[in-house]
């Protein structure tokens, strides 16, 4: 499973259209998997909303992902107990793996939980936004044998 954003723009552009026309019509219409969750704590309720489809006919480019299987959306709606505003999320994923939209959505919250906890090691313990290199190549460096240090503390 690959994350797709900014990195591939033109995917990112061509996935974001196809699931918006995929919400605009009937879900029947549309063969996939889905699988939805509620999740309620710290005033506030989350809901999110994983969608699979392995139909990649309309996609132009599908060759050019070896092995591409299925394009995979999340969506993610916070509503703060007591407020009127809500937040959404989307995020994109390609895998060649074929799965349900039940088994991603556990693989997509796995991946955030160690993404998470990578980002609080480097800004808590390391304290990475209080440090300001900028001599050469000092701040990549510093960035390498921090990658280091993280890596073996997990490991």
């Amino acid at each position: 499973m690959l994350a797709v954003k900014d990195n591939q723009p033109s995917l990112c552009a061509e996935m974001e259209i196809f699931f918006d026309q995929a919400h605009a019509i009937e879900s029947d219409e549309l063969l996939h998997s889905f699988h939805q969750e509620i999740d309620k704590g710290h005033g506030r309720i989350e809901t999110r909303e994983v969608r699979v489809v392995e139909d990649l006919d309309w996609l132009p480019n599908a060759g050019k992902w070896k092995n591409l299987v299925c394009l995979i959306e999340v969506r993610s709606a916070r509503e703060k107990i007591g407020s009127t505003s809500n937040e959404v999320f989307r995020r994109l994923y390609i895998s060649s793996r074929r799965a349900s939209a039940k088994d991603f959505a556990k693989w997509v919250r796995q991946h955030w939980s160690v993404e998470n906890k990578c980002h609080w090691i480097a800004d808590v313990i390391f304290e990475k936004d209080d440090n300001v290199m900028d001599r050469g190549h000092s701040a990549e460096n510093l960035g390498l044998f921090r990658r280091l240090a993280m890596n073996m503390r997990i490991s």
